[in-house]
């Protein structure tokens, strides 16, 4: 028997993982957002990143919500923007 994926649905949430102080991203993530945004991985993670003990996290910006937020978060709509 195998268990079912959990399903979220983003668009009813504020945004309560985007504020968790730390948001670990692999290196196919990088690959994802480079090829996403039209950036190369290595100015994504210049941009969009940080090394935390030697962990890739993506980077936080400031909200009124939270105390930050990931550098995706779109603090007025709510929402992720990637």
């Amino acid at each position: 028997m195998s268990m079912a994926k959990p399903r979220y649905d983003c668009s009813k949430c504020p945004g309560y993982c985007c504020s968790y102080d730390h948001i670990e991203i692999a290196g196919t993530d990088v690959k994802r957002l480079a090829r996403h945004l039209g950036m190369t991985q290595a100015d994504v993670r210049k941009k969009y990143t940080k090394k935390i003990e030697g962990t890739l996290m993506l980077r936080h910006h400031a909200d009124e919500s939270f105390k930050s937020i990931c550098v995706f978060f779109d603090s007025e709509h709510r929402r992720c923007t990637v």
